[in-house]
């Protein structure tokens, strides 16, 4: 009795187990099951017609999954389980909100409860296992299904949320630099006002005064004279402010050099410039770059460090260049190369420098603690070296023969300065004016067609200056000789022009009677 008792049990399971297996197979066939899970949580998808529409749903970067109305998870695939940072067999049949912070669970429900036929979308933060928030978007829309009723679509927003911050932190420095810029320019819209107007008008006003006065008094030309000799050092003044000739005519390293014998000497610091196989490069906006990127690294340091002494080192190494800025001075927490401290936003100062850098295919490196001073390297490609010789490496000082009459070149770019040398030199007896130019160009091509014995030619010119040309007419080994004239009277300058190939220098300050003088 026992036994058939036993045998009518096992009967009736069997025939459970084959409904449920008729059942299943039927949902098969009309295909409202996507997947099943068995009772070991293995997960089973089919395989079908549809087979292309699976291998597409799993390999795609976006988590995918269907639900129904409850937020119950029909099915996921792959890349939405690794979202949630679990198997994905515990996510089919868990609850979508466990996997939204508490906080968005509420908003959540709202789109998925809405009844409309529109794709709803939001941004959520899907709460992994490690605590961690990952910022996705979320995606909804409404199905045709008798096992589900939504399909739920995630993209993962990690990467676009670090290019938007990127993008702010940017913005933040740009407006930074901006506001700068306006600072500095306005300060130097200033400077240069102040200077025309105390400085420069009102010498020219006093030499309108002391020519008023009776013109056979003798000490009013030696005050008109001494009156002219403060305005052009006053404009002088101001064009080297706004353009140095020596960083054009002699390169970075001079140009640098003249800065801080200028500027930075009575200001109380003092900087030793060290050379190590430093390449001069001729790109003269990349060397106007590099003069302002050191120039404000200084005046930083002037500002900041409080230190009396620092290091300037320009040096090349197998093709790559670098100036190094070095002080031993208070120091500070150093930003990274994108200007940046703990993510946020660093000083503009070395913003603006880095964005120069950037475009010559440079950068920066900054080294410094607070206590402990700061080292700042600006590393760019090597540029080729600038030689300041002629091709024989001569430079040669031509001495004209001496003719019944001197003939002369007069070089200038203006013209009324042009023709007032014209007409000094005209009213000489023993000289005589062959011809003008208003640049190198010309004046290399006229030296050619008129054959001077003396060109007497101004340094700072448009498309081709003094030193250049006489660079140019020592080279092609022409006979003539030079004598450069220019507003800046510094030793440095001199020194540029003569190692060129000039036989004299003439300051337009001095009395013309040296002019006269160096001709004959």
């Amino acid at each position: 009795m026992q036994k058939r008792t036993s045998l009518f049990e096992e009967n009736r399971a069997l025939k459970t187990h084959l409904a449920e297996a008729n059942e299943l197979l039927a949902a098969i066939k009309s295909g409202s099951v996507d997947a099943f899970v068995t009772d070991d949580q293995k997960v089973f998808t089919l395989k079908s017609a549809d087979h292309a529409y699976r291998i597409l749903v799993e390999t795609i970067n976006e988590g995918m999954a269907t639900l129904k109305l409850d937020g119950t998870m029909m099915y996921c695939n792959r890349r939405l389980a690794a979202m949630f940072d679990r198997p994905m067999e515990t996510c089919i049949g868990s609850s979508v909100f466990d996997f939204f912070g508490s906080d968005e669970t509420q908003r959540l429900r709202s789109i998925l409860s809405q009844n409309n036929k529109k794709v709803r979308r939001a941004e959520f933060r899907i709460k992994q296992s490690k605590g961690i928030l990952l910022p996705v978007l979320v995606s909804c829309n409404f199905l045709k299904s008798d096992n589900a009723s939504l399909c739920m679509v995630i993209t993962d927003l990690t990467e676009p949320k670090k290019a938007e911050i990127e993008l702010e932190i940017k913005n933040r420095q740009l407006k930074q630099l901006a506001d700068t810029l306006f600072r500095v320019e306005a300060e130097e819209r200033k400077k240069f006002a102040d200077l025309l107007h105390e400085d420069l008008q009102q010498i020219l006003v006093a030499c309108m005064m002391r020519l008023s006065m009776p013109r056979d008094s003798g000490k009013t030309r030696y005050d008109v004279n001494k009156l002219l000799v403060q305005a052009i050092e006053a404009s002088r003044t101001l064009g080297a402010e706004l353009r140095p000739p020596v960083l054009f005519e002699k390169g970075l390293v001079a140009g640098v050099r003249w800065f801080i014998e200028r500027n930075v000497k009575r200001l109380g610091l003092t900087i030793d410039v060290r050379i190590n196989r430093y390449e001069e490069i001729e790109d003269q906006n990349i060397n106007v770059m590099l003069y302002q990127c050191v120039r404000e690294l200084v005046f930083n340091i002037i500002k900041h460090a409080h230190v009396s002494k620092a290091t300037l080192i320009f040096a090349t190494v197998k093709g790559e260049s670098s100036i190094q800025v070095n002080d031993l001075g208070r120091g500070f927490i150093a930003f990274d190369n994108r200007g940046r401290k703990d993510g946020e936003a660093g000083s503009s100062g070395f913003f603006n420098i880095g964005e120069r850098l950037c475009a010559i295919g440079g950068k920066y490196n900054i080294e410094s603690k607070p206590g402990r001073g700061t080292n700042v390297t600006l590393t760019f490609p090597g540029q080729e070296k600038k030689s300041f010789l002629s091709s024989d490496g001569s430079t040669a000082k031509n001495i004209p023969s001496r003719k019944a009459k001197i003939k002369i070149l007069v070089v200038d770019d203006h013209k009324f300065v042009r023709e007032g040398i014209v007409n000094v030199l005209s009213a000489e007896n023993d000289i005589s004016v062959v011809g003008q130019a208003a640049n190198g160009l010309e004046a290399v091509a006229k030296t050619s067609e008129l054959k001077p014995d003396v060109i007497v030619m101004d340094l700072n010119m448009p498309v081709l200056n003094g030193y250049e040309t006489t660079r140019m007419l020592r080279k092609k080994k022409i006979k003539v000789k030079i004598i450069i004239i220019s507003v800046n009277s510094d030793a440095e300058t001199k020194k540029t022009v003569l190692g060129a190939g000039a036989n004299a220098f003439f300051s337009k300050s001095s009395d013309i009677a040296e002019l006269l003088r160096l001709i004959r």
